[in-house]
């Protein structure tokens, strides 16, 4: 059997005689746990099934036709978006089997995303564990400002929150960062670290990590919906360099006009 791998206009594609062949993008950054691309593998309409472009097969879905966001080509910067709608809408990943399992696990998310609307305690994004606790990482709203980032760590010892108060929620489109030490959290927004959230410290304990949710937080207590676009997104499992973040930041602004 013939296999070869040809690059081309930043597509890395697996040429294989028997299934026709595979074609994934080549990453910013080589090495991404997870990696989603509202303007790859999406139909307009309600989304089912977001497929993951990492190559891990962690595709984020959603069997409940109610609870399903909507995908559009026009929703983010007037380019692809999927939107969660803030009262119920969620995607999760299944088979989940992530190199970030526990909650002291290093880990840089980047996205592309835009709110909608701006409310006290609403989710973006969350790590977590389906049977013990409702999430242990999570970017949200503040729960008191409600117009400031927040990222928040929950469980044993206790829970953490580093707000942002210097970089406030808006509903204009947005490259975010977040990256995690494994003992500290900074966020950046359009490559700018926010004051309040630079090198926060985060306790953690000694949770295993077995779901990643866009849109909310899943577990015990399900919720926390954002009202919220989100063009891109993808993490790494580790606390990405300065360099290797600000290259993942250059090629989302790139893709997405901003």
């Amino acid at each position: 059997m013939l296999r070869r791998y040809r690059h081309r206009r930043g597509v890395q594609r697996l040429l294989d005689g028997s299934s026709g062949g595979v074609a994934l993008p080549t990453p910013p950054v080589a090495g991404p746990e997870f990696w989603y691309r509202a303007d790859l593998g999406l139909t307009v309409g309600d989304v089912e099934t977001w497929p993951d472009q990492s190559g891990n097969a962690r595709d984020l879905t959603q069997s409940d036709s109610a609870q399903r966001p909507s995908y559009s080509t026009s929703s983010f910067n007037s380019s692809h978006g999927v939107t969660f709608d803030g009262v119920d809408e969620i995607l999760a990943v299944t088979g989940y089997n992530g190199a970030i399992d526990a909650d002291d696990a290093p880990w840089t998310a980047v996205l592309a995303l835009k709110w909608e609307a701006v409310a006290a305690d609403k989710g973006g994004f969350a790590f977590g564990n389906s049977a013990s606790n409702s999430y242990f990482h999570q970017y949200r709203s503040d729960g008191a400002l409600g117009n400031a980032h927040a990222v928040r760590r929950r469980g044993s010892p206790g829970d953490d929150q580093a707000n942002g108060t210097a970089t406030l929620l808006d509903t204009a489109p947005h490259i975010l960062s977040i990256v995690f030490t494994g003992t500290a959290v900074s966020l950046y927004q359009d490559g700018t670290v926010d004051a309040m959230i630079d090198g926060a410290a985060q306790d953690v304990g000694t949770f295993d990590i077995d779901n990643l949710a866009l849109g909310g937080k899943l577990g015990t207590a399900e919720g926390d919906y954002g009202n919220l676009t989100i063009a891109e997104f993808i993490c790494y499992a580790s606390a990405l360099s300065a360099g290797d973040r600000g290259t993942v930041e250059a090629a989302l602004t790139t893709r997405w006009g901003l």
